[in-house]
């Protein structure tokens, strides 16, 4: 289910009126309200909604959001479980279930946040957990007799069957879906179950199937390497061993095939003490095989140099912007999406910029945001000027209440994304970029900022002196501003922001 915590901070317009009878775009209104913060009134509107549509499911998805978001997950999932649902609500419905109980009863998600409070001993934890995996079997259950040829969905089931102890169970919905339509996951599922269940001649006849439908299935060559070794087939094991962990290495989206070359390639990235020298020497290969180890290599997020290093080189290598767009798309922590983000800008390939600006406004993480507004200004396409300016120019976000501090927090957030767009502003000429600087010099919370895009565009001493002394005056974004500032080559601002750095220095040894 997509987060909403984002939703409550956006500067967007003020939400409609409930409606008396609600219609078809019941969603749509529900979803300015939640938008705006007033998640009570979008649940009255989306249940009033499906009492009179059950068919409706954007309203049955979204009601189930907001109810998960407000921390009700047992809600959501039930609104999702309920009369009239559809294969997609309950699928969606069996994933909560799960994550239920994946994470037990003692830790709970509210509004961006998660909690943990020991609630139960372990007996009735682990009844808990029981109740919730037994509700994901009936919503999958009932998607199954909706929709029969639903591949994914019977090896959810039979995994769901599994982890409650009834393996007969989940071999009985593998051979039927195998009867319908065999699908790798479907074949490498059934022979992992067959294995466990000592049934090995089976168990290997339908892991090979597996793997002539997907070479790449790592689990299926190491359940085959285990059964070689029992054969007495060492060479033939140690080959799937190796094919194994090369395979479970890769992220989905690197199709790069295992060799001899590959395989060594793969073994020297994953090792420990990666430094940017051993990235440099792996991208002496221009070959698209090298590129996709080189961006399964970033989306391990080794937190490192060489990471820094080889965003840089994937960055110059025209063959890797599908690879950035899917370590953009699904990377696991927001430094592998910013380095995507910035390879990307670097490489400049067609439709960056409208990537780039759908995300521009979603860019207001308190912390590890991905620095959209910078990576447009390295992009340099005057087309983002009007994207960066509405940000700038728009007005300040409400002070809150000081007690929510999640609100606060997102707010921070947001001041921050408006002072990295006026930032990335001062890389554009024009009068556009100018005007909607100039505007945010009204803003305190923007001020600084405007002042060093503003001398960054023009160069005027009026503007540098106006720049110094508002950093004399104020600390806000004060350390985001001293990094743009510091990567000028103006030789006035360079000497100029020493002495003011050399000051703040003896200021502080004072004090």
């Amino acid at each position: 289910m997509r987060a909403l915590a984002l939703l409550l901070v956006l500067l967007l317009p003020a939400a409609p009126a409930l409606a008396q009878a609600p219609g078809p775009d019941a969603a749509d209104d529900a979803l300015q309200l939640a938008r705006s913060g007033r998640l009570a009134d979008a649940e009255r509107l989306l249940r009033a909604r499906l009492e009179a549509a059950r068919d409706d499911g954007r309203a049955r998805q979204l009601l189930a959001e907001v109810l998960d978001f407000d921390g009700r997950r047992d809600d959501a999932a039930a609104v999702l479980e309920g009369e009239g649902a559809g294969v997609d609500a309950l699928l969606a419905a069996a994933h909560l279930r799960r994550r239920q109980a994946s994470d037990g009863p003692d830790v709970t998600h509210r509004r961006g946040q998660m909690s943990f409070r020991r609630t139960q001993d372990a007996a009735a934890a682990a009844a808990w957990k029981r109740a919730r995996l037994e509700r994901a079997r009936d919503a999958l259950t009932r998607a199954l007799a909706l929709e029969p040829d639903l591949p994914d969905a019977a090896v959810s089931l039979a995994e769901v069957h599994l982890e409650l102890g009834a393996p007969a169970s989940a071999l009985e919905v593998l051979e039927a879906q195998r009867a319908r339509r065999a699908t790798g996951p479907v074949l490498a599922r059934l022979g992992f179950v067959l294995q466990a269940a000592g049934r090995e001649e089976e168990a290997v006849a339908a892991l090979e199937q597996a793997l002539e439908l997907d070479p790449r299935a790592g689990e299926v060559h190491e359940a085959l390497a285990k059964a070689r070794e029992a054969q007495g087939q060492a060479d033939a094991a140690a080959r799937h061993r190796r094919q194994a962990a090369f395979y479970a290495w890769l992220p989905p989206f690197a199709r790069v095939e295992f060799d001899d070359a590959t395989h060594a390639t793969m073994t020297r990235l994953s090792g420990e003490g990666v430094t940017p020298a051993v990235i440099d020497e792996v991208a002496e290969d221009a070959s698209s095989a090298t590129t996709g180890l080189l961006a399964a290599f970033v989306w391990h997020h080794p937190h490192s140099a060489a990471e820094d290093r080889a965003f840089e080189l994937l960055g110059g290598r025209a063959d890797a912007v599908e690879a950035l767009r899917a370590l953009l798309d699904g990377g696991q922590s927001a430094c592998t999406k910013r380095g995507a983000v910035h390879g990307l800008a670097r490489l400049g390939a067609p439709g960056t910029l409208e990537v780039l600006v759908r995300l521009l406004p979603r860019d207001v993480a308190p912390t590890w945001n991905l620095d959209v507004a910078g990576a447009l200004a390295a992009l340099g396409d005057p087309g983002a000027v009007p994207h960066l300016a509405r940000l700038v120019t728009a007005a300040p976000p409400p002070g809150g209440d000081k007690e929510d501090f999640s609100a606060s927090f997102q707010r921070v957030g947001l001041v921050a994304a408006r002072s990295r767009a006026a930032l990335a502003l001062g890389h554009f000429p024009g009068e556009a970029a100018a005007a909607a600087l100039e505007r945010g010099l009204g803003d305190p919370e923007l001020a600084l900022s405007c002042r060093a895009a503003l001398y960054r565009q023009t160069r005027a001493p009026e503007h540098l002196e106006a720049l110094l002394a508002a950093l004399r005056a104020s600390d806000r974004q004060a350390g985001l501003v001293i990094a743009d500032l510091e990567a000028h080559e103006d030789p006035a601002l360079r000497e100029a922001l020493a002495a003011w750095k050399q000051a703040q220095r003896e200021a502080q040894r004072r004090r």
